[in-house]
């Protein structure tokens, strides 16, 4: 990857800041091009779960989260 190095001499902080990130996950980035599979379908449920969650902040317990999450028709 000697485009990072190239990039990092831009000194252009957002850039610099893009490729620290790339860095560090050099090996997820990697793996992201070089496989087909995805997680899109578990990271789309975590957020379904999370909105649900974020709907009822304050107004019910645990048992009510679970059921609207279990019995949600909409997703």
């Amino acid at each position: 990857m000697t485009w990072l190095s190239e990039v990092n001499q831009l000194h252009i902080k957002a850039i610099n800041s893009f490729e620290k990130g790339v860095t560090h996950d050099k090996e997820a980035v990697l793996n992201a091009t070089r496989y087909p599979w995805t997680n899109g379908l578990e990271e789309g449920n975590v957020n379904r779960l999370k909105n649900k969650k974020g709907e009822m902040y304050g107004r019910a317990g645990f048992e009510l989260l679970r059921r609207k999450a279990v019995l949600s028709l909409t997703g």
